[in-house]
């Protein structure tokens, strides 16, 4: 699974911009079936115009839309569902919006990435209200209008013949900083018996130069529209290319921001053509049977 390597700019990034850091009490917990801390959050479920705040924290009911809407899945695709969970607090003051997928049938398959989604969730949310707890006394002496936000949202890149790719972009504001910080971390699924996440390196012949390869192509293509301004981050070390997707066409190799360029660039993309990584790619692994 590539959540973890995905990770490796994710302290950076929040750091980045931090005015100022005081202490405060525990914050609640987004999921329900979790005991919630000293706060009490209001829960706002879309499209609600108007929150109570319980003495209890009530348990989120999702809302459920199918992925895509428009068609049905062929039968090369897995059916996705996605659900949306908002949490409000007043103290310490946050938001936290969660736009997941689920896989609604597979077996074995659809267990292992549910329970990947889930972990996902729950250290994200867990890191965040570490975070704003140890800023809530900062916060209210210093910019108490101003709340903290964390904020993941879904995107199934790729769907087709049991495998997957879902990114998932994690936007994360500290009350203090002087802007919100984003990252990525993706899960690449093989569904097929036996199911099992993807690395990167599985998809290529042992001992080959595919990082070589990856970082030529990716640093070739940042360079030639001026968006390489940090060429260590595109260097051929596994960490530089932790999130990787499948598409059509190739390998989607992206950079957050402070990766290649700064932050007002954004986060950059590039689609590495698969006749260009066929000398290397192990023809029965995943990546072999996608070119096929």
């Amino acid at each position: 699974m590539n959540i973890e390597p995905g990770r490796h700019l994710r302290h950076l990034h929040r750091a980045v911009g931090v005015l100022l850091i005081g202490s405060s009490s525990a914050a609640c917990s987004l999921f329900g079936w979790r005991a919630a801390a000293t706060a009490t959050p209001t829960v706002v479920s879309p499209p609600a115009t108007e929150t109570a705040t319980p003495t209890t924290p009530p348990t989120l009911t999702p809302t459920v839309i199918p992925i895509p809407p428009t068609r049905a899945p062929t039968a090369t695709e897995l059916v996705f569902i996605a659900t949306n969970r908002i949490e409000q607090s007043k103290t310490p003051k946050y938001t936290i919006s969660f736009d997941l997928p689920y896989l609604s049938s597979g077996g074995a398959a659809a267990e292992l990435f549910n329970d990947a989604v889930e972990q996902l969730a729950r250290s994200e949310e867990e890191q965040f209200l570490a975070e704003i707890t140890t800023n809530e006394a900062w916060r209210q002496a210093n910019m108490p209008e101003f709340g903290s936000d964390l904020i993941i949202n879904h995107r199934v890149r790729f769907n087709h013949d049991g495998l997957v790719s879902v990114q998932f972009t994690i936007s994360v504001y500290i009350a203090g900083a002087a802007h919100p910080n984003t990252y990525t971390l993706v899960i690449n699924l093989d569904s097929r018996n036996p199911p099992a996440f993807l690395s990167l390196s599985q998809l290529f012949v042992q001992q080959s130069d595919y990082l070589d390869l990856l970082s030529t192509y990716c640093a070739d293509n940042l360079r030639a529209r001026d968006a390489l301004q940090f060429p260590d981050g595109a260097a051929p070390n596994p960490e530089n290319f932790a999130n990787w997707l499948f598409d059509s066409q190739g390998l989607v190799i992206i950079f957050d921001p402070y990766q290649v360029a700064p932050y007002a660039l954004g986060m950059q993309e590039v689609l590495v053509p698969y006749l260009y990584l066929e000398p290397v790619t192990d023809p029965l692994g995943a990546l072999g049977k996608v070119i096929e």
